[in-house]
């Protein structure tokens, strides 16, 4: 797997404190289910954007007589239904101050504290679902039995790139200065079996949740004895890894 560390190095993970984290009583929507509430909400046409900027966490465009563009923070997705039921009274009046309620109540949640955050940063729209795997799906199932539901990140599907005779490859990758998740596309296929994409999407929320600390050489150390501790208790490791020699060779020698 590959990570991207960002400049400057802290041990740290992406969990909110306790103290703002989100209480939930419900499993949280997916794209589709929120889009979907939101437009009936409204009775209205809603398109629903989620990226993982934090600077600007709603924003919506419309029309007359069109559908409701909005561009929402990823993790809308896991916030209370009092966050949801704000966001819904602003799609049906989408009004400054309607507005501001939802942000007001969505940072109270400590949600917004992930994404990227630099001064002309590129965002990066958020795609859950595939054709055969939804990676929020996989996520929330994945939180709720290793971290108890308390692991804060975001998860996308990455960009397909075209590359020959590639001699290795990445299936999944974490970036701790956005703390988002991104997946190689190529596992989205019909003969890539669930437990593997578990694997790899449990690999990277190790990532989020233990961080990074220093190493003995002055460089950074990710890979830790309790992040191997933890990454062996999966209860698929040994059979990710079986398949994955057994198959790799099919990720190597097709176009990607």
């Amino acid at each position: 797997m590959k990570i991207s560390v960002p400049a400057t190095l802290e041990n740290r993970g992406s969990t909110p404190d306790n103290s703002s984290s989100p209480a939930r009583t419900v499993p949280p929507m997916n794209h589709q289910e929120l889009q979907r509430y939101l437009s009936r909400t409204a009775a209205r046409k809603v398109r629903l954007r989620l990226t993982d900027d934090r600077r600007e966490l709603l924003e919506a465009r419309s029309h007359e007589g069109q559908a409701l563009n909005l561009t929402v923070h990823g993790l809308i997705l896991d916030a209370p239904r009092r966050v949801i039921r704000a966001l819904a009274g602003f799609v049906q009046e989408p009004v400054p101050e309607r507005r501001r309620k939802v942000i007001r109540l969505y940072r109270g949640t400590g949600l917004d504290r992930a994404g990227d955050r630099s001064p002309g940063g590129r965002r990066v729209t958020l795609r859950h679902a595939g054709a055969r795997f939804d990676l929020k799906a996989v996520y929330d199932r994945l939180n709720g039995e290793y971290f108890d539901g308390t692991l804060h990140a975001f998860i996308t599907w990455g960009r397909r790139t075209r590359r020959r005779g590639a001699r290795s490859i990445h299936f999944g990758s974490y970036n701790w200065e956005r703390r988002l998740i991104r997946v190689n596309p190529l596992l989205d296929r019909g003969f890539v079996p669930r437990y593997f994409v578990d694997s790899v999407v449990y690999h990277e929320m190790l990532h989020a949740a233990l961080g990074v600390r220093a190493g003995r050489d002055g460089g950074i150390e990710a890979h830790t004895a309790e992040f191997r501790r933890r990454e062996a208790g999966f209860r698929h490791a040994a059979r990710a890894r079986v398949w994955e020699r057994r198959h790799l060779h099919r990720f190597l020698t097709r176009e990607s």
